[in-house]
């Protein structure tokens, strides 16, 4: 519960600073906004290298936290990065790199905890945990700040100036979603609450079936909680690169999004019925290999919605709708938990968040059939016609 409170603290005070820098790349450039990012993560590294170094008092954490409050956390650089992606590619291209992203960013997340735990366990050294953060940190500023290693995609059309490019932001977010051609404000609106629902199943399941795991009769060792947290993310997000372009031959996006969803159905319903620790770590997580499915194919689709100018903002709105789901889960499932274990029924919470699953399922239905008319022109993944604009060098 604590953890849940700490998430319901940031939450607010980073949501409004995140979304303003994502939404900023579409006028000021996707990357002085990766650098600003990049910086900040480098200078809040630093502060806590320092802090465990010169033992300095734990309320130096607190300028680190606003250093990363500043500059946005990593959903501004990952969200600005798909953008970057959008403006770079086009169809089977961009889907393939958004799925190769979403891989890169789960063996980052898992790898970086078991990394980090096997430093302290060999030398309980936190300077040393501290010290390997502070490097990756820098080499992440110097890739995006060094010229011609990242190419700028945005066209500045006017010189920078606070005042205007503060009334551009605040009209962007209007403007995108005020425009009901098309659909276009429908269909949006679905696809963002598809994203925050599936935030909602996704974010704190796996985080409860790890405490299931610990009871009667799987009994897990501390090994064995670390072995479910690797392959439960890292393998549906392989699996996912490597299937995503043979699954694009023969089945629309809309259909690839039913099957990871039903995929994540299957996880879910294997788990709950799991009697043993091969069962619910290993052949469920077979089951779910496919669960990650619609998370590229979710921002393929709204990349494709708006235009080349729209994507950061986009992409901001996406990460709302993310964050809100990302704080509900856990104060959700573990509520649902909670009440479960006090009946004797712990799988219950399971079975429940297999049948939440029904909404982005029935949600995926809709679109398909409101997006119909427009496949062609702007939705429909197989042989998109959308010219590849030109590279701006800075």
């Amino acid at each position: 519960m604590g953890h849940v409170h700490e998430i319901n603290i940031r939450f607010h005070p980073h949501l409004h600073r995140r979304t303003i820098l994502i939404a900023a790349s579409d006028i000021v450039g996707r990357k002085p906004i990766l650098i600003i990012n990049a910086l900040g993560h480098l200078l809040a590294s630093t502060v806590f290298l320092l802090l465990a170094w010169l033992h300095l008092p734990l309320i130096v954490a607190v300028a680190a936290e606003c250093i990363l409050g500043l500059s946005g956390d990593s959903i501004v650089s990952i969200s600005v990065s798909f953008a970057y992606i959008a403006d770079t590619s086009t169809g089977k291209s961009r889907v393939t790199k958004y799925t190769i992203i979403s891989f890169m960013i789960y063996i980052g997340f898992g790898g970086s905890q078991i990394f980090v735990d096997l430093i302290l366990q060999k030398t309980d050294s936190y300077t040393l945990a501290f010290g390997c953060a502070w490097i990756f940190a820098f080499l992440n500023f110097l890739y995006v700040l060094i010229p011609g290693l990242l190419i700028e995609t945005v066209v500045k059309r006017t010189s920078f100036k606070l005042v205007r490019t503060v009334k551009k932001l605040l009209r962007s977010f209007v403007q995108l979603l005020s425009v009901s051609k098309d659909r276009r404000r429908s269909r949006l609106a679905l696809l963002l609450t598809m994203f925050m629902i599936y935030n909602i199943i996704t974010e704190a399941v796996y985080a409860v079936i790890t405490i299931y795991g610990l009871g009667q009769p799987f009994c897990w060792s501390p090994t064995m909680v670390g072995i479910y947290n690797v392959i439960v993310n890292a393998f549906p997000a392989f699996v996912a690169m490597v299937m995503i372009k043979p699954l694009l031959y023969c089945l629309s996006g809309y259909l690839i999004m039913q099957v990871g969803f039903l995929s994540g159905v299957a996880i879910l319903i294997v788990s709950a019925t799991a009697k043993t620790t091969n069962v619910l770590v290993y052949v469920a997580v077979a089951a779910g290999s496919l669960r990650t499915l619609p998370d590229s194919i979710i921002e393929f689709f709204l990349s494709n919605m708006v235009s080349s100018h729209e994507r950061g903002t986009a992409f901001a709105l996406l990460s709302i709708a993310a964050s809100i789901g990302k704080v509900l889960s856990p104060i959700l499932l573990n509520a649902v938990y909670a009440k479960a274990v006090l009946l004797n029924f712990p799988e219950l919470t399971f079975y429940l968040a297999a049948a939440i699953y029904a909404l982005p399922i029935l949600l995926t239905a809709i679109l398909h059939v409101c997006s119909r008319p427009y496949d062609e022109l702007k939705m429909q993944i197989q042989g998109e016609t959308e010219e590849q604009k030109p590279l701006v060098e800075d």
